[in-house]
C-alpha cells in the first residue's frame, strides 16, 4: 500500500495512491481529477488529452482526460465550470480525499473521497 507524492504527464505536485496490483493518481495542481487509474506497469484505463496534459490556470475549460466530477442535469455553462485551480489533497496508505475550492459561480465544492482496497484490484 502507497500514498506518494508524485510527477506525472506534466504535472508536478500529483499524488498516487497504489497496492500491490493497481495505481490511481490525482492531480493536486487541478481538480478535483483522477488523471490515471490502471494496473501498475499498464496503459491507462482513461483517456488523456494529450494538449491539456500538465496545464494549469486559466478560465477556460479543458477536457485534460481522466475522471472529474460533473453536477446534473448537465448544462452549460454550469457544468463546464473550469477545474484548473489547484485543490486541497489529504490522505494516507489507502485513502485520498480531494476538495476543490467553491465555484464562485455556483457555490459548490466538489469533493472525492477514494479509498483502494489493500489486496484486491478495486477503489
Amino acid at each position: 500500500m502507497a500514498f506518494e507524492k508524485v510527477s506525472y504527464a506534466g504535472w508536478e505536485q500529483c499524488v498516487r495512491l497504489s497496492n500491490d496490483q493497481i495505481e490511481l493518481i490525482a492531480t493536486q495542481e487541478v481538480g478535483p481529477r483522477i488523471i490515471r487509474l490502471g494496473f501498475r506497469g499498464e496503459k491507462n484505463v482513461f483517456g488523456e488529452i494529450k494538449a491539456d496534459l500538465g496545464k494549469k490556470g486559466g478560465e477556460e475549460w479543458r477536457i485534460y482526460g481522466g475522471h472529474r466530477l460533473w453536477h446534473a442535469p448537465e448544462a452549460r455553462p454550469r457544468t463546464y465550470y473550469p477545474d484548473n485551480q489547484p485543490v486541497n489533497v489529504s490522505g494516507e496508505e489507502n485513502l485520498l480525499v480531494l476538495i476543490q475550492p467553491e465555484e464562485e459561480t455556483t457555490r459548490l465544492e466538489k469533493r472525492m473521497i477514494l479509498e483502494i482496497d489493500e489486496q484486491e484490484n478495486h477503489v
